[in-house]
């Protein structure tokens, strides 16, 4: 493998005009190369297009009609074409050695597939801590299993398989479930890498919604893990 791989980061966009700035920018601040940067618009309604194409190479922008977050992130994955895929929401930001720190791991590594790192929540100029978010979660760091800290070898998609688009708030949270049900070699660096933006937009998810899904994607798990028992294939 080469000594310095291609990453691509894939960003989905939608109606992110507000953050994708600050975002693209934390993103091209890494200090590896090379790597290229791949925004996915999901149909946005925004100007979020007109701030993504003034940006050139290594920034690409592609456009597809709104069909989800997993949707846009399984295109972009495919539209890559590094050695490893790194994850980023369009409101999240990176420390500037998060890529190096992910790689450079998993080239000492060979036997991990994918990594994530640790998280602190930060809120965005003029939003009031909301009350979910105690005082204790914004203090602390976090391991964070969420698309924007995952940084993996583009082959384990093959394996694990893309994100789910039958989930409309849960697919990463099930991608990591089918991961872990697959025993996928994984490791997580204890090192604040991403920090993630709390904000009026997203504190509106559907609270049902998200109940209803990760339900479902526990029961799915459980039902995988007694067919491996059953079929022999835990480690």
């Amino acid at each position: 493998m080469n000594e310095s791989p291609l990453v691509s980061v894939i960003i989905p966009l939608y109606n992110g005009s507000q953050f994708i700035e600050e975002t693209l920018d934390s993103a091209l601040a890494q200090d590896y190369a090379p790597f290229e940067i791949i925004v996915v618009d999901d149909g946005s309604t925004d100007d979020g297009a007109d701030i993504v194409k003034k940006y050139p190479a290594p920034v690409r922008y592609l456009y597809r009609e709104n069909q989800g977050n997993a949707a846009a992130r399984n295109y972009g994955i495919r539209k890559g074409q590094g050695e490893f895929i790194a994850l980023l929401d369009q409101d999240d930001l990176w420390e500037k050695h998060k890529i190096k720190t992910h790689v450079n791991y998993m080239l000492k590594n060979p036997e991990i597939y994918f990594t994530i790192a640790h998280f602190k929540y930060f809120l965005s100029p003029g939003v009031e801590r909301p009350a979910w978010l105690r005082e204790n979660l914004i203090k602390n760091q976090h391991a964070d299993y969420s698309p924007s800290s995952l940084v993996a070898r583009k082959g384990i998609f093959d394996a694990v398989g893309y994100f789910n688009r039958e989930f409309k708030t849960g697919s990463d949270s099930d991608w990591f479930f089918r991961a872990r049900d697959m025993n996928i070699p994984m490791a997580v660096i204890n090192e604040v890498l991403l920090y993630r933006r709390v904000h009026n937009s997203n504190q509106s998810i559907h609270v049902s919604q998200a109940h209803t899904e990760m339900l479902k994607l526990i029961r799915e798990s459980i039902h995988r893990k007694k067919y491996n028992e059953k079929h022999g294939r835990t480690q």
